[in-house]
C-alpha cells in the first residue's frame, strides 16, 4: 500500500552461514546497492562477537598459504600455534594481547613438509577462563 515502488529479494540459504564474516557484509552491501539505497553497512562498524570462535582455515587443503580466522568477544591474551601430527610445535603465528573482534592471520607454509597440521587458539579472557580450540588443516605441495 506504499507510494514508492519496491523490490523483494529472496535468499535461499542461511545468511548466518556465510563465512568469513566480511563476506556477510559484502552480501548485504550488494543487496542495498540493488535497491539503490544508502547502505548502513561499512567496514568501520566494529561488531563484537559473542563467543570465542576458531574458524576452519581457507583454503583447505592449501598450497602454500592459508588464512586462519578467529573471533574474540573481549580483549584477550592469545596464542595461535601450528603443530605437526606428532604434536610438535612448528610455528607460533600470534602471541600477545588482541582486541575484541574478527582477526585473520595468513600462514605461508613454504619450507614446511606436506601433510596434516593442527592449529590451536589458546585464549585467556579477563574473567580468568582459558579457551582452547583447535582444528586440522592439510598442506599439499
Amino acid at each position: 500500500e506504499g507510494a514508492i515502488e519496491g523490490r523483494i529479494v529472496y535468499l535461499s540459504f542461511p545468511y548466518e552461514t556465510i563465512y568469513p564474516y566480511q563476506n556477510r557484509l559484502d552480501v548485504i552491501s550488494r543487496i542495498y546497492d540493488y535497491f539503490d539505497s544508502a547502505s548502513p553497512v561499512n567496514d568501520e562498524i566494529a561488531i563484537v562477537p559473542d563467543k570465542f570462535e576458531l574458524y576452519q582455515n581457507y583454503p583447505n587443503p592449501f598450497n602454500p598459504s592459508t588464512i586462519i580466522s578467529f573471533d574474540l568477544p573481549a580483549a584477550s591474551d592469545i596464542s595461535l600455534t601450528i603443530y605437526n601430527v606428532l604434536g610438535e610445535k612448528v610455528k607460533e603465528l600470534v602471541n600477545g594481547q588482541l582486541n575484541p573482534g574478527l582477526h585473520k592471520v595468513d600462514w605461508n607454509a613454504s619450507g614446511f613438509a606436506s601433510g596434516m597440521y593442527i592449529y590451536r587458539l589458546n585464549a585467556k579472557s579477563d574473567n580468568g577462563h582459558t579457551y582452547i580450540i583447535q582444528k586440522k588443516m592439510m598442506y599439499l605441495k
